[in-house]
């Protein structure tokens, strides 16, 4: 598996659907703490976005690290 992520150019973080479910969650759950802002969360949700996009984020289907 190692040998497979050194294969890339470029750094990678493979995300499963479950993951960005939890991550967005999280920052959700921040602007109802106040921790950050209705702002900083957008800034965020499309930072996740746009690593998805370029592929810094890999998208891993449910079940797929498994084979199932």
């Amino acid at each position: 598996m190692c040998r497979f992520f050194r294969s890339f150019e470029h750094p990678t973080l493979v995300f499963t659907p479950l993951q960005r479910h939890e991550l967005r969650n999280a920052f959700r759950i921040s602007v109802f703490h106040r921790e950050i802002t209705a702002a900083e969360c957008q800034r965020l949700l499309d930072a996740v976005e746009a690593d998805a996009k370029t592929g810094v984020l890999v998208d891993l289907p449910a079940g797929g690290a498994c084979g199932g």
